[in-house]
């Protein structure tokens, strides 16, 4: 479904101008969006298909390629992105048809499961308890299938792509979108079996009509590990009137038995590994 596209560095024949070509190299990279947005509609229409994509959260993730994006600085410097999907049951995915679609599967776990296609757009299905938003006592539940969130995933840890992901928090504040962040020197960020060095997370505010979701950028390289090695929950929107109630447990609770678990997490806690700004 999503064709492989390759971008092709010239050969460096003098030492000289080494320097000068890598610095065009990445230039051109990163004035590039490494996501092929024609590709990624077509599956982003294959998982409405199979009913695993509500209509409007496919319209809302095709907003990210529009001028009026604001994080636009950031998606130049991706090399994916990703939409996260709640589901009912992860087992009754239909595996085959998305293996035959070109999906990869990078992680499947009990109630986690994560495709990765080569456009550039990695689909994330989920039935367990993934934000700080499930912690929430007596929270209405959503119908699902329903999109928790999506994300912009810069892997290389290069100047530029540092510097545009640092400029993230400024681009928020002055597009009036509220800012959660986590990890950062230190302390990595950990979900259930995976590890990335940091992550900055936008809410959009409320007089936004394009988007109404998380956004997730997510900054280094992404370790898969065998095992689960933590629970760092996707934050819940500082805005929202009953936040206080869904932060992580104390370090002293017993750590989650199974990933994710809406009954513990592991310590520290969510306030003291994450820096807020709430953005009038």
């Amino acid at each position: 479904m999503c064709p492989v596209g390759a971008f092709a560095r010239p050969e460096v024949d003098n030492a000289s101008k080494g320097r000068d070509i890598r610095h065009r190299i990445e230039h051109a990279r990163r004035k590039r969006v490494n996501v092929r947005t024609d590709q990624v509609r077509h599956t982003l229409d294959f998982f409405g298909d199979l009913d695993l994509l509500r209509p409007e959260d496919a319209r809302q993730i095709f907003w990210l390629f529009a001028p009026d994006f604001p994080f636009r600085a950031q998606l130049e410097a991706a090399d994916s992105i990703h939409a996260h999907v709640k589901i009912a049951d992860t087992a009754l995915l239909a595996r085959d048809a998305i293996l035959n679609a070109g999906g990869r599967p990078e992680s499947d776990q009990a109630g986690y499961v994560k495709y990765v296609f080569t456009c550039g757009i990695n689909m994330i299905f989920s039935s367990i308890p993934v934000a700080e938003d499930d912690r929430l006592p007596d929270a209405a539940g959503v119908s699902r299938p329903f999109l928790d969130h999506a994300g912009i995933d810069i892997r290389s840890t290069a100047g530029d792509a540092r510097r545009r992901f640092a400029a993230m928090t400024d681009t928020a504040l002055r597009a009036g979108w509220r800012h959660v962040a986590q990890g950062g020197p230190g302390r990595a960020v950990h979900c259930c079996h995976t590890e990335i060095g940091e992550k900055h997370w936008a809410f959009p505010p409320a007089v936004l009509r394009s988007w109404s979701r998380p956004l997730e950028f997510a900054f280094g390289p992404l370790v898969i590990h065998a095992g689960k090695i933590g629970c760092d929950l996707r934050p819940i929107d500082p805005a929202h009137p009953r936040a206080g109630e869904a932060a992580c447990c104390s370090p002293d609770d017993p750590p989650a038995k199974t990933c994710c678990a809406a009954t513990g997490c592991d310590a520290p806690t969510q306030d003291e590994r994450r820096t807020q700004r709430a953005v009038a």
